[in-house]
């Protein structure tokens, strides 16, 4: 029997079902037997006793049978054609049990089983949350469908059921030995037959039957029995014990009077064991019944268009909020209860009278109390044959909690999916023995350029071909053996890390930091998915490959600097580095030096140097500051115990929590060299002293002895020519005038040579005016320039400078005297100066060091001269033309050479011929 036939058969379209039970069917379909046959153990499924005779292979062949069944039919959106042909296998007891072993029990727990075991795979099929709703969705609809006809088809089957037996029962009681008695009311003994002895187990002893007779009962019995006596009419059931156990009996009987008082009853005695069984199966199925709708929160109704009734059962009063069967319900007062948001709604799919002959919808309800509710209702329609509809019945299931979990499963999964996307790394999970991922978050795009569904289509030997062929067996050998660990031991929960490179998408490659973990294990407490989280550390291990190659750098620096360089420990009074430079200035090796303890340490330098070190034991000398450098020179004994001298610079290195120095970092040259050259220099420096002194005393006695023979040659020259002018000839006349132009000459150069050596001993260097110094010499120089119509011209002032005066002046003069006396002839001279400060990088090499420098250019227009003759024309009595076109002794612009090189300058000229020269002096400021 069937509640509908396949002409009435609502359809039941599912949009998401078919895809996910195609999913199962192909991809976990042994899977989710296997599920389905655990859970059922799992809950104690009644069933499984009707079962037992069964071999677990053929459990195994039959439930696979029927699940393939299953998902075959919901693959194709057949899912009430499915819910119809169960029911006809179990109508038609197809299934290796009897229809009527089936309990309320099975069908609850069946049901759970199925939508367990299908939820179990929903999130390997998609990870979507928005799509996983739609499917947890269908799947609710499908299995609420399905325990809504079943338990229907259940009721009745349990009323037919009921009324065969009921029927049994009657018969039973036409053909059955129905046992009779007698009793005798003053005697109190009993007449029965054999029937009844056998039931009863007593002959004639109504004491006996008494003590028989279940105790709670038996109370009752002797009142009924006492009250008959006055009624004429027993009429009992009750419980009897006897040799078979307990039983239920009926007993009637009629009561004979004689003389007005009571004699004898008479009666029989029915077994009504099987009956009362029955009836309590009946009742225990029914409590049952209800326990299944109070369980899945679900109420049943029925609703007769025509008389307008509408029934409820029990439990769907307390889903509304009310009294099991404490008013009688109207239409009117169950759309009172729907939110008034949701009536309208509601309303019209009432007035449209079920067009499809079945409604699914939610709505929300307002209890009495006010009370929120979230309700799913399905219903379906019976018609008469020409259409008219009889009657509406249905289902309402409470699903508050799960659309809240829903809502809440929503928002938690689109916060966590946000999150897992927002987080700048890689998360994602897969099964190991299928390689399939079942979540990559959105940072696979940002990492490596790939989207998350690549993965999905690629698996996991998708992503191991990115791994950099050098890192990817390493990573293949370590990620095994760490998996084998974690099947090793199952309550375990190991979190491995891995470093290696991975390809990006556009190729280059990244280098990730993976942390994996156990995900979940299967019923074996093996490894079944693995989550992983990928950070992208490229730019990490750039830095840390480029500190390694500074490190390196460095090391390879501080290996060949000429400088020894160390780090001194001061708690341990020992070197903690030393650089290779150690060895070539003092013999030892670093490592030889490192080992020393902080004796031999303190050894190593000159007893008359140590209070120099700043920080060390027996030393009162100490960092200022922080940042404070100190440096001092010291001796250290080499290898082969002779003393060397070093310049140390040392700063703090690291100090401790409390401003204490720990560390020194220094730096040592070796100045044993300079040391030598400064005693050689302070003796070179000595003797030059006294050589020069020796010098000038020589200089000055030579110039004075020289000058007196001059002197009188000149004298008596000139008298010779006086007095003996008429006795000379023509040429002794030229000859004397030579002999007293040389003397002249002579003498001239003899005071020139002095002053030449004189300029260096001068050391009286005052701030002075330049252009107050040109002036001087520009007055001394007066006559010159008027007879030759020189013009000076002078851009601006000259500035100050520390020179000494004297020579200052010298040196203008002997420039513009220069200058005036190498003019072009018809030429009037033209001298033109300016000055400028010029920087240390763009002066010659010869100067002395200065952050500054004067530059004075003396420019004329004169003769000049070929550039080869550059240097020779600072020569001391070196001339580029003869006496006779000429005058002077070609050693004025020696004498300015010599004064400015005193100042710490130079000067160097450049010259085109006839066309002038230019003379530049550079002095430091």
């Amino acid at each position: 029997m069937h509640s509908q036939t396949e002409t009435d058969k609502p359809s039941l379209d599912l949009d998401h079902l078919p895809a996910f039970a195609q999913y199962l069917l192909t991809h976990r379909l042994d899977e989710l037997i296997q599920l389905q046959r655990q859970l059922a153990q799992e809950e104690s499924l009644p069933l499984l006793q009707q079962l037992a005779h069964l071999d677990p292979d053929t459990q195994l062949s039959l439930l696979r049978l029927y699940t393939h069944e299953q998902l075959t039919l919901l693959a194709d959106n057949r899912a009430a054609e499915w819910i119809d042909l169960s029911i006809r296998h179990w109508l038609r007891n197809d299934f290796p049990f009897d229809r009527y072993d089936l309990v309320a029990e099975d069908i609850i727990k069946l049901n759970y089983i199925r939508k367990k075991s299908f939820l179990h795979f929903l999130q390997p099929y998609c990870v979507d949350s928005a799509q996983m709703l739609q499917v947890v969705d269908d799947i609710d609809r499908f299995h609420l469908q399905h325990s809504t006809e079943v338990m229907t088809v259940f009721n009745r089957i349990m009323q037919e059921h009921l009324q065969h037996r009921e029927a049994q029962l009657l018969e039973a009681q036409a053909i059955a030995h129905i046992g009779s008695y007698v009793w005798d009311v003053k005697t109190g003994r009993s007449t029965v037959t054999p029937e009844l002895s056998r039931i009863l187990e007593v002959d004639d002893d109504a004491p006996a039957f008494l003590r028989h007779v279940h105790p709670d009962d038996r109370e009752r019995v002797e009142d009924e029995l006492r009250a008959s006596l006055q009624t004429g009419f027993f009429n009992s059931e009750f419980r009897y014990q006897n040799s078979h156990g307990l039983r239920y009996l009926w007993s009637r009987g009629k009561v004979h009077y004689q003389n007005g008082a009571p004699a004898t009853i008479s009666g029989t005695v029915l077994d009504i064991t099987d009956r009362e069984l029955l009836h309590e199966r009946a009742q225990e199925n029914e409590r049952l019944y209800q326990q299944a709708e109070e369980l899945a929160q679900m109420g049943n109704w029925c609703w007769e268009p025509s008389s307008g009734k509408l029934s409820w059962t029990d439990n769907l009063y307390r889903i509304y909020g009310l009294e099991p069967q404490a008013e009688e319900v109207t239409l009117d007062r169950f759309l009172s209860l729907v939110h008034p948001a949701d009536r309208a709604r509601v309303t019209e799919s009432l007035e449209k009278g079920f067009p499809d002959d079945s409604e699914d919808h939610v709505f929300r309800i307002l209890r009495p109390d006010g009370t929120l509710r979230v309700l799913h209702s399905l219903a379906r329609a019976r018609r008469a044959p020409d259409g008219t509809l009889l009657q509406v019945y249905g289902t309402e299931k409470d699903i508050t909690d799960q659309h809240s979990t829903e809502q809440a499963l929503k928002e938690n999964q689109n916060f966590l999916r946000k999150l897992a996307d927002a987080t700048p790394s890689i998360i994602s999970s897969y099964n190991i023995h299928t390689g399939q991922y079942t979540f990559v978050s959105e940072g696979m795009e940002k990492i490596l350029g790939y989207r998350p569904f690549e993965v999905y289509d690629g698996g996991f030997p998708f992503v191991s071909s990115l791994v950099h062929p050098d890192d990817r067996e390493t990573l293949r050998t370590r990620n095994s053996r760490i998996l084998e660990e974690a099947n090793a031991h199952p309550l375990s929960e190991p979190v491995a890390e891995f470093r290696y490179r991975a390809r990006h998408k556009n190729g280059s490659w990244r280098w990730l930091q993976t942390f994996g973990t156990v995900f979940d294990r299967n019923e074996q407490g093996q490894v079944e998915h693995v989550l992983n989280i990928s950070l992208d550390i490229t730019s990490q291990m750039e830095a840390q490959h480029k500190i390694e190659e500074q490190e390196y750098f460095i090391q390879q620096i501080a290996d060949a600097s000429p400088t020894v360089l160390y780090v001194f420990d001061i708690g341990s009074g020992r070197f903690h580095y030393l650089n290779r430079e150690i060895f070539y200035v003092l013999g030892y090796t670093p490592e030889e030096v490192l080992a020393m303890t902080p004796e031999e340490v303190s050894e190593l330098y000159h007893p008359d140097d140590r209070p120099l070190l700043p920080e060390r034991a027996g030393s009162d000398s100490r960092f200022q500051y922080h940042e404070s450098m100190m440096q001092y020179e010291c001796r250290l004994r080499k290898k082969d115990g002779s003393w060397y001298w070093l310049l140390a610079r040392e700063i703090v290195f690291r100090k401790d929590g409390d401003g204490r120095v720990q560390q020194i970092l220094g730096a040592a040259l070796d100045i044993n060299r300079r040391k030598e050259m400064e005693r050689t220099l302070l003796q070179n420096a000595f003797q030059l002293e006294q050589s020069n002194a020796s010098l000038e005393e020589f200089a000055y006695v030579a110039s004075h002895d020289l000058k007196e023979p001059l002197r009188k040659i000149s004298t008596f020259g000139d008298r010779l020519v006086a007095s003996q002018m008429d006795r000379l000839t023509e040429d002794g006349m030229i000859y004397l005038r030579k002999v007293v132009d040389a003397s002249q000459r002579m003498q001239a150069m003899i005071d020139d040579l002095l002053s030449v050596s004189r300029i260096s001993g001068n050391r009286s260097f005052e701030e002075t005016s330049l252009q107050s110094l040109l002036s001087d010499a520009l007055a001394a120089l007066e006559h010159k320039i008027e007879q030759r119509g020189a013009r000076i011209e002078v851009e601006e002032p000259l500035p100050v400078a520390n020179v000494v005066p004297s020579q200052f002046r010298q040196l203008f003069q002997n420039l513009l005297s220069n200058s005036i006396k190498f003019a072009r002839e018809d030429v009037p001279p033209v001298i033109r100066i300016r000055y400028r400060y010029r920087r240390p990088d763009e002066v010659p090499a010869g100067v002395a060091k200065a952050h500054s420098y004067l530059e004075l250019e003396f420019t004329d227009n004169g003769i000049g001269f070929e550039p080869e003759y550059a240097s020779k024309i600072f020569q001391i009595f070196q001339r580029l033309h003869g006496r006779s076109e000429y005058e002077g002794n070609g050693i004025g612009l020696a004498i300015v050479k010599k004064i400015a090189e005193h100042h710490g300058g130079t000067i160097y000229a450049t010259g085109t011929p006839e066309e002038g020269a230019v003379f530049t002096l550079i002095l430091p400021v």
